[in-house]
């Protein structure tokens, strides 16, 4: 096969403003309460369009699976899969918000959940590993090049692979050394400024 060009090709990761990502600007400690009913459920969730092309079935099969009395789902975004969402006694659904209220939701949140396999790359993956999130997200698409076992469980796209997930999140005693690593990836790789100097690298390369 002809090669379309021997120089090398640079792949350069997006990034996002770290100063807008700070939890302890955004996290309500009240607010976590009443969305927890103070600590009796765990917050997990999911920020994007509720569309099939993005591969939404599996959240919803994973909603109905959930113990309401122990888990609330956060589902911000809106799409052709609310009505169904709706239905499902753990989700609480908040159709489209502003950046500012979203945020809130997920410094209030416990754990991120993603399932698209097919995302070419997840800004949203970014803001929850920014907000200090461990993530449940796929093996595939540009999602698994975002994520690290540090901080997240890498899935196949099946129900039971992500409950096997979650409840292996449950027992794990070092969830705030977790939430710390997805930080810290954030900070050495996904920052505007780290974009930039990467940048800077292949230029001056």
């Amino acid at each position: 096969i002809r090669p379309y060009t021997a120089k090398p090709i640079h792949i350069l990761s997006l990034g996002i403003e770290k100063e807008d990502f700070e939890n302890n600007a955004y996290f309500d400690q009240a607010f976590k309460d009443k969305l927890s009913a103070f600590g009796d459920k765990k917050i997990i969730i999911h920020v994007g369009r509720l569309d099939k092309d993005k591969k939404i079935e599996l959240l919803i099969d994973i909603a109905k699976k959930l113990d309401p009395k122990k888990y609330i789902l956060i589902v911000v975004g809106g799409g052709s899969e609310e009505k169904e969402l709706k239905k499902i006694p753990c989700v609480y659904l908040t159709g489209y918000i502003k950046r500012e209220e979203v945020r809130k939701y997920l410094s209030a949140a416990d754990l991120g959940i993603l399932v698209n396999n097919i995302e070419p790359f997840g800004l949203v993956a970014l803001e929850m590993m920014a907000m200090s999130l461990p993530i449940l997200g796929p093996n595939e698409g540009g999602l698994s090049g975002i994520l690290q076992e540090s901080f997240s469980w890498k899935l196949p796209y099946s129900l039971s692979s992500y409950l096997g997930a979650l409840d292996e999140w449950e027992k794990r005693s070092d969830k705030e050394s977790i939430k710390r690593n997805a930080r810290e990836e954030f900070l050495a790789h996904y920052t505007s400024k780290s974009m930039v100097e990467n940048l800077l690298k292949i230029y001056k390369g």
